[in-house]
């Protein structure tokens, strides 16, 4: 992935790949992403609250690949903007 992510830093390509396995039982929760390193610069623990039940987006995702390439198109929209 890092090849398809030139210039990533290596603590996002870390948290982007924990988020990206396949098997739910191993993938980061919510929760655990925004309490990666990554966001200590933005984080405001006085104004954030935890949602009262799961969050569950539907991206029609069918394998790995489509995680993968999904996650990959919006980190290059947000890069262009």
């Amino acid at each position: 992935m890092k090849s398809r992510l030139p210039g990533i830093e290596e603590g996002i390509m870390e948290l982007i790949s924990k988020m990206l396995h396949f098997n739910p039982d191993d993938r980061y929760t919510a929760q655990e992403c925004i309490q990666s390193k990554v966001f200590d610069d933005i984080r405001s623990l006085d104004i954030e609250k935890p949602s009262p039940k799961k969050v569950v987006v539907n991206l029609n995702i069918q394998s790995q690949q489509d995680a993968v390439d999904a996650l990959i198109e919006e980190i290059n929209c947000l890069r262009n903007h």
